[in-house]
């Protein structure tokens, strides 16, 4: 059985650049490494994935395409897709990007 909870905020997408705090990329890291620990490869960790609620409080959503028991290349894939995604946001050196 597969359950779902709306929970309410926004996507990392949808924030501004002033938003996008270290907190919040901290955080970001926090629940991939969660589900890491527990062998469980997202398979799709893009901007729209992240949600952040009014608090600030980051949640990793739409698993629906992750795989459990995953082995080390899916696993690395995770962390190398979530460094693109929000490598794209804050750019290489930390610094937002210039728009």
């Amino acid at each position: 059985m597969l359950v779902y909870e709306h929970t309410g905020g926004r996507s990392l997408d949808s924030l501004s650049d002033e938003e996008i705090t270290d907190d919040l990329l901290r955080d970001t890291w926090k629940q991939v490494r969660a589900l890491q620990s527990r062998r469980i490869a997202h398979r799709r960790l893009v901007g729209d994935a992240v949600l952040v609620d009014r608090s600030g409080t980051v949640s990793i959503t739409d698993l629906r395409t992750g795989e459990i028991a995953a082995g080390d290349l899916l696993l690395r894939m995770d962390i190398s897709q979530l460094l693109v995604t929000l490598g794209l946001r804050v750019g290489p050196s930390g610094r937002w990007p210039r728009r």
